[in-house]
């Protein structure tokens, strides 16, 4: 598999676990980019997590 369709597959779930996460695509990017600004490696606990109702 190439680079691009490895990374376009890793893309693409993010947006789709967020969509069943019942979180805003647009909204959980933004909010994961702007943790990358802050902080270059981040672990799976450091990404936004789901709203708990």
């Amino acid at each position: 598999m190439s680079a691009g369709a490895t990374t376009s597959a890793g893309f693409y779930s993010l947006v789709q676990n967020a969509k069943v996460s019942g979180i805003d695509p647009y909204a959980f990017l933004q909010d994961l980019f702007k943790s990358w600004e802050m902080k270059p490696i981040l672990s799976s606990n450091d990404l936004p997590q789901p709203a708990i109702d």
